[in-house]
């Protein structure tokens, strides 16, 4: 009976070891988990931070480029020659900046579009590529711009202000360029006596952006995207079919105060991350955890747009619970092996207990007769 014992405890002990083990193994995995998704946001927001300074650039040089191209040669010349209401000065001082702005465009690809527009709203000189070829848009596509949000908007700006419109489908002028979507920089161009004398407008090409947040789209499973100040959905690498949405809007009809809270702090021009809730199909409820990163860009001062990746939870920790699951078999072989083992010898220690026991009657017996 000491044997059995012996061997009935052992068992115990092996029970409660391999609770033990369970028990820490499900607070270990927790702690991997919650490491895993610390890593992870720390990641995506160093992606959306790269992102971001490389667009913040690329608006930061376009600021430069307009500003320089507004102080040249040609554009003054034209400011003064309209001033003066001089006819054959405004046709030769035309001639230089047509020929200027073809050169810049010519020698700036990221460009589609270098405009001159005079006071009244009328496109006085304008120049334009189709990515392959450039050209001076003739006199008879020149149109007027009066109404256009972003010549109402520059009449109001000072001199070196500059005026950044989201990004838009171009008209384009004869079929050029029409459907490719440029963000246009427009700044005021004064006369040498101060007075107004119209704008100067150059179109950025939308696919320098959109080239700049592929990588942030290459990760299988994550989402990219990029919110203008409005709460629209300006681009969207992963699904281009949501571009044009109110993204906040739609944030705000989930009902999720964290989610509402974070694409505000990125309206706001916020850098963080956070997490949240999303439908697992439109119009469903919100169910699945999901992963943001942002950053902002300041296309001009007063104006951001923000940088946006998410990625579910499911993405993060798949590598993690396909290890996990592995782990958990071989866990479990190893403790069906031990206490397999345990039986086995409590079996045999019980048998063995009753051998004993059986002898001892015997030879109890065998002493009594």
């Amino acid at each position: 009976m000491k044997t059995t014992r012996s061997t009935l405890l052992i068992l115990a002990l092996s029970a409660m070891g391999i609770g033990l083990i369970i028990v820490l193994g499900v607070r270990l995995d927790r702690v991997a988990q919650e490491e895993i998704v610390t890593r992870f946001s720390q990641r995506q927001l160093l992606l959306a931070d790269q992102v971001a300074t490389g667009v913040q650039s690329i608006f930061d040089e376009a600021r430069r480029d307009l500003l320089h191209i507004k102080g040249g040669g040609g554009p003054n010349c034209l400011a003064n020659a309209l001033g003066a209401e001089n006819e054959e000065q405004i046709t030769t001082c035309r001639g230089v900046t047509e020929q200027g702005l073809f050169s810049y465009l010519q020698s700036h690809p990221i460009y589609a579009q270098i405009r001159y527009i005079d006071a009244s709203g009328q496109e006085i000189v304008g120049v334009d590529s189709d990515g392959e070829t450039m050209r001076v848009i003739p006199q008879d596509q020149l149109r007027p711009q009066a109404e256009r949000e972003f010549f109402v908007a520059t009449k109001q700006l000072d001199a070196e202000e500059v005026y950044v419109s989201s990004l838009e489908p171009a008209l384009g002028h004869g079929g050029v360029m029409v459907g490719h979507c440029t963000v246009r920089l427009v700044t005021p161009v004064f006369d040498s006596l101060g007075r107004r004398q119209g704008i100067v407008v150059l179109n950025l090409l939308g696919e320098k952006i959109r080239k700049r947040l592929a990588v942030l789209g290459a990760d299988e499973g994550m989402d990219a995207w990029v919110l203008d100040e409005t709460g629209v959905e300006i681009i969207n690498v992963t699904h281009p079919e949501l571009e044009g949405s109110n993204t906040y809007e739609h944030c705000q009809q989930t009902g999720d105060e964290t989610l509402i809270a974070l694409t505000e702090d990125m309206l706001a021009g916020g850098r963080g991350t956070g997490t949240y809730l999303w439908p697992e199909s439109e119009g469903g409820p919100p169910v699945v955890k999901k992963l943001m990163a942002y950053a902002p860009i300041h296309t001009v001062e007063g104006h951001v747009w923000s940088v946006g990746t998410s990625v579910t939870y499911d993405t993060i920790l798949a590598a993690h619970r396909q290890t996990r699951t592995a782990l958990v078999f071989l866990g479990g072989s190893i403790i069906a092996i031990i206490l397999a083992g345990a039986v086995l010898a409590a079996r045999s220690g019980y048998k063995r207990a009753v051998a004993e026991e059986q002898v001892r009657l015997s030879e109890t017996l065998r002493r009594r007769s």
